[in-house]
């Protein structure tokens, strides 16, 4: 049901695309909806002082995390107390500890920084606990397909797609056409079952806590965290 409904929501993007679109995308396959849907993780950092923050992650190994860097960094510079990770298996919340490898984010990740904005982080103790993870592509032109994989505050799971309509001259953010939410950064963006990007902010509306337009920290400023996974 879960991927009949992606679908559904595939085709009414593509019905509203407009000449923004230079080609004609490939939809997502139902098994890289469901590969999304088990390599995506809700994240909880608690500060020392009590704070909390929600994001979302991507686990790119049986023992580690990408997500927004400014979410590793949102304690400040004593880190986080504590992050966990809540998956689609059932565990609780608390059972998946995570501490912060290393951390891309300067000048607090700020619009007006050109730090990047992206986090590595790894499990604590021995076990491996992600039976999924994700493969990573590279930047994708403008007018591909792209999905994005996230988590609200309220641990509600959604998966859409939108457009790259093109990349931000002052600092290379990837923009995609998609609505953001809070507790959505970090969230995975997908093209062809690849993850291309890691969701760092949104574009404000009228309406309360909405983003139509997503920017985007694209793999290719990245790639180098990736070097600490073994």
């Amino acid at each position: 049901m879960f991927a009949r409904v992606a679908f559904l929501s595939h085709l009414a993007t593509l019905a509203a695309c407009s000449g923004a679109c230079l080609h004609s995308p490939t939809l997502p396959t139902v098994l890289q909806v469901q590969h999304a849907t088990g390599s995506t993780v809700q994240l909880l950092a608690t500060c020392f002082d009590g704070r909390s923050w929600y994001g979302s992650g991507v686990a790119v190994s049986t023992r580690h995390v990408l997500t927004a860097g400014h979410l590793a960094q949102a304690c400040g510079a004593a880190g986080p107390f504590k992050v966990t990770a809540h998956v689609h298996d059932g565990r609780p919340f608390d059972d998946i500890e995570l501490v912060v490898v290393r951390a891309l984010c300067a000048n607090h990740c700020s619009d007006a920084s050109d730090g990047v904005d992206a986090a590595l982080l790894v499990v604590t103790g021995v076990g491996e606990p992600f039976t999924e993870w994700a493969r990573v592509g590279s930047d994708p032109p403008p007018g591909s397909l792209a999905c994005i994989a996230s988590f609200d505050p309220f641990a509600t799971y959604s998966f859409r797609c939108g457009y790259v309509t093109g990349y931000r001259p002052q600092d290379g953010a990837m923009a995609v056409s998609f609505e953001v939410v809070p507790g959505n950064s970090g969230a995975p963006v997908l093209v062809g079952g690849e993850v291309v990007g890691i969701l760092v902010a949104g574009t404000p509306t009228h309406l309360a806590g909405v983003q139509r337009i997503g920017y985007v920290e694209p793999i290719s400023r990245w790639r180098s965290l990736l070097r600490e996974v073994n």
